[in-house]
């Protein structure tokens, strides 16, 4: 088991909140955009590192402090499940992985770094989210189109940069096992959370997206 502030990167991992609701009651929200799932920090192969846990409460505490942070965070990181709440939700990331970077990311700037990285890196040039990035590449969400792997991914370098990998993440259709829904998108940062960076091509892991040339579909 790795200690805290043993960790090479921060993914920071955004989920496509329409096929989340496929399979989850979910509450009565656009669904045609990303949300942030997490901000985790991975070690060198881009693998999420492990850690003892943090303190639930200490979000509680923070929130109560920073109301500011945490309407910003309402509207990038949601709790979608109908019955969720956010700061459940915010606690289990933190507890989870967030902790792992607690000395250098102490909580305060965990979570204000999320913001930041969407303010400052994401929502900037007439776009709000990632969703904007990838239409200008030609990927748009439909029932009715599909779209390899790389395809995706050279779409969402127009926001990382043409030499950065990133992670494509999917879910299998419970019924139909050769459909395949886009599920989620893990971006690369350094530990200072103000650049991208490649995501290590060492980790091999296809994240259920099948080979090269499966075929992926961005529901609505």
């Amino acid at each position: 088991m790795m200690g805290q502030n043993s960790y090479d990167l921060m993914a920071y991992v955004v989920q496509w909140k329409s096929t989340f609701c496929k399979t989850n009651h979910c509450k009565r929200v656009p669904l045609d955009t990303f949300s942030i799932h997490g901000l985790w920090p991975a070690n060198a192969t881009g693998h999420s590192m492990k850690c003892p846990q943090g303190a639930g409460s200490d979000v509680d505490t923070l929130m109560k402090k920073d109301r500011k942070l945490e309407t910003a965070l309402k509207a990038i990181w949601p709790n979608l499940l109908a019955a969720g709440n956010d700061r459940r939700f915010w606690k289990h990331e933190w507890t989870k992985h967030g902790f792992c970077s607690n000395k250098s990311l102490p909580i305060v700037a965990y979570f204000n770094g999320a913001v930041m990285v969407h303010n400052n890196l994401i929502a900037i040039n007439n776009k709000n989210n990632l969703r904007d990035y990838l239409a200008e590449g030609g990927v748009r969400p439909s029932t009715a189109n599909t779209y390899n792997k790389q395809v995706i991914i050279t779409a969402v370098q127009r926001l990382v940069g043409a030499n950065n990998n990133v992670y494509v993440a999917c879910k299998v259709d419970s019924h139909n096992k050769n459909v395949i829904y886009l599920k989620e998108i893990h971006l690369c940062l350094d530990t200072t959370l103000r650049n991208f960076v490649s995501c290590p091509t060492a980790n091999p892991d296809l994240r259920e997206c099948g080979n090269h040339t499966s075929q992926i579909i961005i529901p609505v």
